[in-house]
């Protein structure tokens, strides 16, 4: 079986699909960051049928796809972190030789979070969204993954 993404035919339609190994060679750190108001990937969305993600009763203070990716690096728990008042650092731990991290930013939006309110006072639906700044927090984790 390949690892990655793959498009297959099935009764004359193209699936995405997502294919792992039992074993793969390299284990795959991800982060994410989102807002638990964001309107168009919302952050409590039902995880597809397709996706045959295992219960994790733990893991229900994440997206679908940081669920998915948990089961699949064989993560057994997580830990909650404050960072900031509208932002929690959620590890998962005992995956199998990853780093699963999300950042939740409580009432945020779609956008990109950055702390840096210089060009102007944020709205205040948008004020959770300055109190990461993801570019810097994207840059850490990325240096702390090289292969």
């Amino acid at each position: 079986m390949v690892d990655g993404p793959q498009v297959v035919a099935k009764d004359e339609q193209l699936v995405f699909e997502y294919r792992t190994a039992k074993h793969p060679a390299n284990s795959v750190s991800l982060l994410a960051i989102q807002g638990t108001a964001d309107d168009e990937v919302p952050f409590d969305d039902d995880v597809p049928d397709s996706l045959d993600i295992p219960q994790q009763s733990w893991a229900d203070v994440a997206t679908p796809s940081v669920r998915y990716w948990t089961a699949i690096e064989g993560c057994t728990s997580e830990k909650d972190s404050r960072v900031s008042p509208h932002v929690d650092k959620i590890d998962f731990l005992g995956c199998h030789g990853s780093d699963v991290e999300l950042y939740r930013i409580a009432g945020g939006v779609h956008g990109w979070p950055d702390s840096d309110t210089a060009a102007g006072v944020a709205a205040p639906a948008e004020e959770p969204m300055h109190e990461l700044p993801a570019s810097e927090t994207i840059a850490q984790f990325l240096l702390q993954h090289r292969r």
